[in-house]
């Protein structure tokens, strides 16, 4: 079970955030982390609610599409900033993603212990916490251009 839920997950982050790179390119980097929120927020409780393992894999899938928009938004931000600014703000989101993932199996296996499994698999739901502090950063509108050929 839990390869097919972290296969799920690692397939559509990236698609996520492709899709959700080029949708802040077209509609604005604060559209496109307000809906990818509400993704990532629905995919976690699915999973937190899910009845069965398909649901689960659903949820997964939702939620990982939702943090694809969190990570473009991110990066997005960061591309948008200034020359002089961009490799240290690049270095920062680099650092603290290695960070993140480095501890990921410590802090998973902590949750678990204490807690429950379901509530690992929705650790990516704490990237919430820093989406108001994007959108602040998020005044360019996006190009217009559509999203989608």
């Amino acid at each position: 079970m839990s390869r097919r839920v972290l296969t799920v997950h690692a397939l559509v982050l990236g698609v996520g955030t492709a899709l959700f790179g080029r949708l802040a390119d077209a509609r604005g980097v604060r559209a496109t982390l307000l809906f990818g929120s509400l993704v990532l927020g629905l995919g976690a409780t699915m999973i937190l609610l899910a009845p069965n393992l398909g649901v689960l894999v659903a949820g997964q899938s939702v939620l990982a599409t939702g943090s694809g928009a969190t990570t473009s938004g991110a990066l997005a931000l960061a591309a948008a900033g200034g020359p002089e600014r961009r490799a240290g703000v690049l270095a920062a989101i680099g650092a603290t993603m290695a960070v993140f993932s480095a501890s990921a199996t410590l802090a998973g296996g902590v949750v678990t212990q204490w807690l429950t499994w379901r509530l690992t698999l929705v650790l990516p739901v704490l990237s919430l916490a820093g989406v108001p502090l994007c959108l602040r950063l998020a005044v360019r509108p996006g190009s217009g251009r559509p999203a989608m050929r």
